[in-house]
């Protein structure tokens, strides 16, 4: 049983059930319906890099116990930064790759 996509009471009904969704540490989380994004902020890209992957480990646990699916494939990285940076470190959930968005990219 769920709730219909599109209901009123969707969002609510989601946000009810993931009321103990863990916030990493270093990390805030912006969450709507479904859609979840993990936001760090950091001196240098390594280090946000290395939180965003730990909070991504840490969120597939808690996805996993309550047979929620993290969708690798529907998931996509992003970098705000002034500094220009090259040949970024992959983020993994479960092993598969997350794709870069270069959506900002001019």
């Amino acid at each position: 049983a769920g709730v219909p996509q599109g209901s009123v009471l969707g969002p609510s009904l989601f946000n009810i059930y993931c009321h103990d969704i863990p916030t990493p540490q270093h990390c805030h989380l912006a969450m709507f319906a479904d859609d979840t994004a993990i936001i760090t902020q950091n001196q240098t890209l390594e280090s946000s890099i290395r939180d965003q992957q730990g909070s991504l480990d840490e969120l597939s646990l808690w996805f996993s116990k309550w047979k929620l699916t993290l969708n690798p494939t529907k998931s996509e990285a992003n970098i705000f930064t002034l500094r220009k940076y090259i040949n970024t470190t992959l983020l993994q959930i479960n092993n598969k790759e997350i794709i870069w968005s270069n959506k900002d990219d001019t």
